[in-house]
């Protein structure tokens, strides 16, 4: 397993209640994006979501277990 971090692009405007970063335990890039899906998914109708496809995704290490081990939501 990989430890991911994703991150909302420097450029990219983060608002209130918006997530701007993850780290997600998974074995490859595909899962996180499967992770970030069901998150994308559980954000209400109405309020932004695109951004979560525009995040980036990168390793900082590859021990452990699936799912998120951090994450940031911008509460409004």
């Amino acid at each position: 397993m990989k430890l991911y971090l994703v991150k909302r692009n420097q450029t990219d405007y983060v608002d209130f209640d918006e997530y701007d970063t993850f780290v997600i335990r998974a074995q490859n890039e595909i899962q996180v994006k499967n992770v970030l899906g069901k998150i994308k998914s559980s954000i209400p109708d109405g309020m932004e979501r695109d951004y979560i496809d525009r995040m980036s995704i990168s390793v900082l290490d590859e021990i452990g277990p699936v799912g998120i081990v951090c994450s940031s939501y911008n509460a409004g």
